[in-house]
């Protein structure tokens, strides 16, 4: 490297800590970077962050990401609701509704999707702000080949009260089954409650239905979030 090859605006001192230390030899030139004397400040801004050994890291351009095909989750509310990640259709929220002696859901909205948006995904998912949602976190998310997102949004009004009252904590026994196998439910929640405006994604085969349902004092009450019908019988 020669000084021609440094930035014109390093003053010597800065030149000369190029020179020596090694840290820097990873780094390329940026023109959105400003330089200081030493110790010299590195300040960066809309750049491609070169990692030494390693090719560019841009959030622009991550590999997509599939999620699991038993994937189940409990979201938070996406910005601009459902019809922001899913092909949407709307129900009535008081129709759309599971209650039990102490639970109460009712959905708003149910839809597919083979495809979300990373950042969208990783919002709901963790409930940080974008700041602290790293890069490598931010690529899109798409089902496992031959599956689909289910998608139901709880309602954002007032979630139905449960037979016997209002509880003390929000129901958290809530199971989703599909083609008769139970899921594992993740949630960044400790509790995988369901509260207004959240959003529940199943991963099912294309055309597949999946239930939530729940079981207290050995009766079960289940609902189709493909549907949003209430079941029967399970």
């Amino acid at each position: 490297m020669t000084r021609a090859d440094y930035p014109a605006r390093a003053g010597v001192s800065a030149w000369r800590e190029w020179q020596t230390d090694g840290r820097l030899t990873g780094m390329k030139r940026c023109p959105h970077l400003l330089w200081m004397s030493v110790p010299v400040l590195l300040m960066a801004t809309a750049c491609t962050v070169v990692r030494p050994g390693g090719p560019a890291l841009d959030a622009t351009t991550l590999p997509v990401q599939t999620l699991p095909a038993d994937d189940a989750e409990f979201l938070d509310p996406p910005a601009g609701g459902l019809a922001a990640i899913a092909n949407v259709t709307v129900l009535d929220p008081t129709v759309a509704q599971l209650v039990g002696p102490t639970y109460g859901v009712a959905f708003q909205a149910i839809g597919t999707s083979a495809y979300i948006d990373g950042l969208t995904y990783a919002r709901m998912s963790t409930g940080l702000h974008d700041d602290d949602i790293s890069a490598a976190s931010r690529g899109a998310r798409v089902p496992a080949p031959g599956y689909e997102f289910l998608l139901a949004m709880v309602t954002e009004q007032e979630l139905p009260e449960p037979t016997l009252g209002y509880p003390a904590q929000l129901f958290a026994d809530w199971q989703i089954t599909v083609d008769d196998e139970q899921r594992q439910i993740r949630s960044h929640d400790v509790r995988p409650e369901l509260t207004t405006g959240e959003v529940i994604l199943v991963s099912v085969p294309v055309g597949h239905d999946a239930f939530l349902s729940a079981t207290v004092d050995g009766q079960t009450g289940a609902i189709s979030l493909r549907t949003g019908q209430l079941m029967v019988a399970m």
